[in-house]
């Protein structure tokens, strides 16, 4: 790959922000990437921030999603109940079609939540601080934090 401003010039990397190749004279790296020297270092660095951010609240959102997604499944059920009892109290199809629907979708919720995982797990061949996939890589620094191993 050349470099887009000097074609005489092999491309070292490419910027993390632009995706463009960049020559070892006009590249700069940010510490978790590589960024266009004065044009795209600030936005590389805050898409850094960005991502450090995501990292750090992930396994806080995962744990909210599941308890929350187990309320929903709790919920659905009970109303299936509700609309069960009244389909059979007032004999209308209507409320039992909708309280087994509500039902089966609350028990189909309850399952999923089972098979979640407790807490957010890291595949094998990915990096364990961010999760980004490092199979087929000669290296085993993770292009996208800057984390060995």
């Amino acid at each position: 790959m050349r470099y887009v401003d000097h074609q005489d010039q092999e491309a070292v990397g490419i910027c993390k922000s632009c995706s463009k190749g960049l020559c070892g004279e006009c590249c700069s790296d940010v510490g978790k990437g590589l960024a266009c020297k004065t044009r795209c270092e600030i936005d590389v660095r805050a898409l850094n921030d960005y991502i450090d951010q995501n990292m750090r609240a992930a396994p806080k959102v995962f744990k909210s999603a599941r308890r929350k997604t187990y309320y929903a499944s709790v919920f659905f059920v009970l109303m299936g109940v509700g609309f069960l009892s009244m389909g059979y109290i007032y004999e209308e199809d209507f409320h039992l079609f909708l309280g087994s629907l509500m039902a089966l979708y609350g028990l189909f919720t309850a399952f999923r939540v089972s098979r979640m995982p407790t807490a957010w797990e890291v595949p094998p061949g990915h990096c364990e601080k961010c999760g980004y996939d490092l199979r087929g890589r000669v290296s085993n620094v993770c292009p996208e934090c800057g984390t060995s191993g």
